[in-house]
């Protein structure tokens, strides 16, 4: 049985909820792991209160490097997900692979 990773997330807009969904497409919709193929988990959750989480299938469950796709109402973002025990949370993917820091508008 593959293990999992969670990812969370929260959406506002003038600090109230965004509504929507967050879809999450795996580049590689088979992983390899422990002699046996498994599908990669392929979810879209709908954004409850501006939140979301979700299980996804680790990024490094195999010897080919891949990526998500997590398409949300604030953008469309590619993250690597690797095996841990805690939780993601999506700003920190977001910051991670930032080129420059952000800077306030």
């Amino acid at each position: 049985m593959p293990k999992y990773v969670t990812l969370t997330g929260r959406f506002t807009a003038h600090g109230r909820p965004v509504q929507g969904v967050v879809r999450c497409t795996p580049e590689r919709l088979w992983v390899y792991q422990h002699d046996t193929h498994w599908a990669s988990l392929a979810p879209e959750v709908p954004l409850v209160y501006g939140c979301f989480t979700v299980a996804l299938t680790p990024t490094d469950a195999d010897s080919v490097p891949w990526h998500y796709l997590i398409e949300t109402p604030a953008g469309i973002y590619r993250v690597e997900l690797r095996w841990r025990e805690q939780p993601y949370h999506l700003k920190e993917l977001i910051d991670a692979h930032r080129a420059v820091p952000r800077t306030p508008h």
